[in-house]
Parts: C-alpha cells; structure tokens; sequence
C-alpha cells in the first residue's frame, strides 16, 4: 500500500512544524513546577520529540536525543538519530534568537533524514543508480592481457548483483541498507513505499532545487554516499564562518535552504521580530507573556 506523499518540503508540513514550536515557546515557562527546571526540561524535549513525529509519519521516524553537544545538532543516518544541543532546553531564559535556532536546527536535521530516506526510495523504485563502488575490486579480477570478453561478463555480473532492480525485496533492502548505511528497517520500509518515489519526484519542484527533482536527489546520493553527513558541522557554515562554502554541498544546501524558510515563518508566527527583540529572553513577560 501506498501511503499518501508527504515531505518536510511541502508547506502544508513545515506551517504545522510552526505551529508546534509556537505552542512550545507560548508554554515554555508553564511546564512543571517554577522550581523544577528539570521537569520543565524534559516536558519542552518530549514536546519537542512529538513535533519530529509528527512531520516525519510518511516515513520511519528518527529518534531525538537531546544531549552535550558542540554544535547545534546533527544526524547520525547509521543510528537514524538526531542529536540535539541540549543546553538550550533546561533555560527558562533562553533568547528568542536562540529559542528560533533549536527549532530550524531540529528541522534541519530532519531533512537530513528525509533526504537518506528519498536516496532509499529512489533506490529500490530503480530511479537511482548505486554509484560503483566496486569497480577497483572488479578491475583487479579481470586477466592481465586478453580475457575481453571474460572481462565484460565479470562486470556486467557484479553490475546486476550490485543493481536493486534485479533483486528480490529482501535483498534490494539489505543491498541499500549496506550501501547508504542506514538501519535495515529504515530500507524496508522505503522499499515498501518505492511507488511513491514516483509521485514525490512529480510534485512542484521547490524553488531552492537548482534542477530537477531527480536530479537533486541524485546529488544527494552522490555526496552523501558512504560519507559522514554531518562531519562539517553546524558552525561550519556560518554565513560569515571560514567554512561557509559548505553550504553550497547539495544536502546542505536543500537543508538550509528550509532551516531559514522556518526561522523566517517562526518569526511572523511568534510575532515581535525586530533586531533588539530578536535578543530578548523568554523570562521577559511584558514582551512574550507568561
């Protein structure tokens, strides 16, 4: 069966992503006891894990852990789990700058899940290729001298064991779970939903896609195959950082180009956006109300 297309791309899933941090930061100071700030810490991240729930039903919904971290958070595709800087959800006084930064930065994060999920889909549907990571294990069984046509038989033979379109379910998904790294559950159940790759690839491109939608994901195979996704790090691509160039790798830059269409709709959502407002604690309640 074949579920609905849904995506973090669609307006319709990021308004209601909105919606559910608005409600955070409205009852950001009202959960738990004034003197529990422990109990209010756990109550805003299990909200928190509910709006990742919530937007990512269409696919197998990755874990949230809130814990130390250096950056904003990343996404660890092998565990299928987002890690979130936890520092930010135990502040009662926490700035609505920084309150803005966690929510994109969970999204984003997200999309970064969606993103592997989509390369999965694409995978097992028989839109996308594998790139050929085997081609130096093939070279080095063909003969020395002569053998051509031993060669071309070599290669077209580990072409088909290697290509998800000649396989049974069971091995196209271990194939691509292998491949991509990612939980086996995780290529099963993009297996199971291949047909859909079809409509999500037909739906109105976002404006950010610089190609075709199959193209983009393609891109996304391609750099993220077998490589760290979240090596370069949150303040690796800081507009004005060292790094910024790292923004323009297409993962990142599909990840980005949502993380800021949520902060800009979380703003207008939450309202008092002005550059010294933007630096105010949610403690102030002449401002953001209790």
């Amino acid at each position: 069966m074949v579920q609905a297309v849904e995506s973090l791309q669609y307006d319709s899933v990021l308004t209601s992503f909105v919606e559910d941090c608005a409600h955070i930061w409205a009852t950001w100071l009202q959960d738990g006891l004034p003197t529990s700030t422990v109990s209010r810490k756990q109550r805003r991240e299990r909200r928190f894990k509910t709006a990742v729930s919530r937007m990512t039903m269409f696919m197998v919904r990755p874990s949230v852990e809130f814990a130390t971290s250096g950056s904003w958070g990343a996404f660890n595709w092998m565990r299928w789990r987002l890690r979130i800087n936890q520092s930010y959800t135990g502040q009662d006084a926490i700035r609505y700058k920084d309150f803005v930064e966690l929510c994109s930065t969970v999204y984003h994060e997200t999309r970064h899940a969606e993103q592997f999920y989509r390369i999965a889909q694409g995978l097992a549907a028989g839109n996308l290729r594998l790139p050929d990571a085997r081609a130096v294990q093939v070279t080095r069984r063909l003969p020395a001298r002569g053998g051509i046509r031993s060669c071309v038989v070599t290669f077209e033979t580990d072409a088909v064991e290697d290509d998800p379109r000649y396989l049974t379910a069971t091995q196209r998904a271990h194939l691509i779970a292998d491949r991509l790294r990612i939980p086996l559950p995780v290529a099963q159940h993009a297996d199971h939903q291949r047909d859909s790759f079809a409509h999500y690839v037909a739906a109105i491109r976002p404006a950010w896609f610089r190609r075709a939608t199959l193209d983009e994901v393609n891109d996304w195979l391609r750099a993220t195959y077998k490589k760290r996704f979240s090596e370069s790090g949150t303040w690796m691509q800081r507009p004005q950082g060292p790094y910024r160039m790292h923004r323009n790798r297409p993962e990142e830059y599909d990840a980005r180009s949502l993380e800021e269409l949520v902060q800009a709709a979380l703003y207008r959502r939450i309202g008092h956006d002005t550059p010294r407002n933007r630096q105010k604690k949610r403690t102030d309640i002449d401002l953001f109300g209790i």
